[in-house]
């Protein structure tokens, strides 16, 4: 990369960087307790001083960037219609159509593919045009939550009959049809895992205290690691998981480890401003902090495992779906314990994506 000159760059960045003064202990929310602490890398987080403290972000809410014609990806690099997030050409999608596709029941604008390749160009979708990382309200997430959870009706997933029909071989059968739709607290999820819950988990709050500028990804104010390098750590995460087993578990051995996995939820994947999604996941965890889990696409009848794992030291959570290593979906424990967050999706070094995560809620009402 070529050096520009200091003035240059002051400007650029006075001109670009919108300023938001953020109120002494928003750090709290993010990486409060000792988040990052440590040596760098898996072992101990990312160490980066005491960033868990009040600072002040100011001028560093990089939230706008991306809106550029510089940022704009998606002409390009998310122009792969019959791409799944999985890899392979996806046969579910038709020929000839552009990667959304319409439900019988009248939704709409549902993306074909898992790498939601077509949809980001679609005005209906509502997205906004933002590549990297932005901040999200809690009253915009939770405005997501509720849109999400209103427009989906397909409450009978991952019961028996579901499982039967999706096979593939980590599911048990000892687990009720309720099982996967429950999620647990931190509470419960810190003390199973020997760590101290009278701090917060790790909340990893995108365009506010982990942020993305071009080719360097920062903590708050200072620079965390190369966007190359913060790829290559969640690649790296993900595959610590043991492989997908292969063939089913014996009864007894279902048996036996029913309790060895503590549910977090079903979950949709929506971009921009989308309201509905067909990318579905069903994510687990275990003592060890092993994610397993179950990417599902409701448009093409779809279903592949996804492995990966939490970092317990500094909370940070990786997974990817089973056939493809290289697209990676990263973010933090503290994420998966809320009702809506946001998360990256790494589709590359290059090609970073915020996406939205949005837990269903299956309860009396639509069991």
């Amino acid at each position: 990369m070529k050096k520009k000159n200091k003035l240059t760059s002051v400007l650029i960045v006075a001109l670009v960087l919108p300023v938001v003064v953020m109120e002494p202990g928003c750090a709290r929310g993010g990486f409060g307790g000792g988040g990052f602490g440590g040596a760098r890398g898996f072992g101990g987080g990312f160490d980066r001083g005491s960033f868990g403290g009040d600072f002040d972000r100011g001028g560093f809410d990089r939230g706008g960037m991306g809106r550029s014609d510089e940022f704009d990806r998606f002409n390009d690099s998310f122009d792969h219609p019959g791409d799944s997030a999985f890899g392979g050409n996806n046969a579910g999608i038709r020929p000839g159509e552009n990667g959304v596709r319409t439900f019988a029941d009248g939704r709409d604008n549902l993306a074909a593919d898992g790498g939601f390749g077509r949809i980001m160009d679609s005005p209906a979708a509502g997205w906004a045009g933002r590549a990297g990382t932005y901040n999200m309200s809690p009253r915009a997430l939770a405005d997501r939550w509720n849109a999400v959870n209103g427009n989906f009706n397909h409450w009978n997933y991952y019961d028996r009959n579901w499982w039967n029909n999706h096979p593939w071989y980590w599911n048990n059968r000892y687990w009720g049809d309720n099982w996967a739709w429950g999620w647990t607290g931190w509470g419960d999820l810190g003390a199973w895992w020997g760590m101290d819950v009278a701090s917060d988990p790790v909340y990893y709050d995108y365009g506010n205290n982990i942020t993305y500028q071009g080719d360097q990804v920062y903590y708050g104010s200072q620079p965390l690691e190369s966007a190359d390098s913060y790829y290559t750590q969640a690649q790296a995460l993900a595959s610590t998981a043991p492989p997908t087993p292969s063939a089913p578990m014996s009864d007894a051995d279902q048996k036996k480890t029913a309790n060895n996995m503590k549910p977090l939820g079903v979950y949709a994947l929506v971009s921009g401003d989308q309201t509905n999604s067909s990318q579905l996941f069903q994510i687990a965890v275990d003592k060890k902090g092993i994610i397993r889990g179950t990417y599902f696409n409701e448009v093409t009848d779809e279903s592949k495992p996804i492995s990966g794992a939490v970092d317990k030291k500094n909370q940070r959570a990786c997974f990817t779906i089973a056939g493809n290593k290289n697209v990676v979906y990263d973010t933090a424990i503290g994420n998966l314990l809320k009702e809506s967050s946001p998360i990256l999706v790494h589709y590359s070094k290059s090609n970073t994506q915020q996406l939205t995560l949005v837990r269903l809620k299956k309860n009396s009402s639509n069991s």
